[in-house]
């Protein structure tokens, strides 16, 4: 695979990273001045009722609702776990794709350059939705 197929599938990844997060702060913040206010109450949208999704009949004290509702399988029980699933995974496999490109003395300076890279796209993105 070439350097710029690999460049951009870190792109990608950064882009796709970058706004698990963005969705993740935003909901969490205060779903009501975003893009999302409209599923406010929504018991997989909003982090205030969704997190109870995890639990049999919604209640902490029933145990999870089912085999690894509250661990390896939270992902699926609400937006939120949902977009940290999806920006983890993402951002972890950028070190891997890029490590086919560069041997790993430039990935410091590389590393400061991706960072400010996912800064960007997490607060552009994170603006976009927090606009009403």
């Amino acid at each position: 695979m070439s350097n710029i197929a690999i460049y951009s599938i870190i792109g990608t990844c950064l882009l796709i990273s970058a706004s698990g997060k963005a969705v993740m702060d935003s909901i969490r913040s205060c779903i009501c001045t975003t893009v999302f206010r409209k599923w406010e109450g929504n018991k997989w949208i909003d982090p205030a009722v969704s997190w109870l999704n995890k639990y049999k009949n919604n209640d902490p004290k029933q145990g999870p609702k089912f085999i690894g509702s509250t661990t390896v399988f939270v992902f699926v029980t609400d937006l939120w776990h949902f977009s940290q699933f999806i920006f983890l995974r993402f951002f972890f496999s950028i070190p891997i794709l890029y490590s086919f490109c560069h041997p790993i003395i430039s990935w410091v300076v590389d590393y400061f350059i991706m960072s400010v890279i996912f800064g960007i796209l997490f607060e552009v993105i994170y603006k976009i939705l927090g606009k009403k």
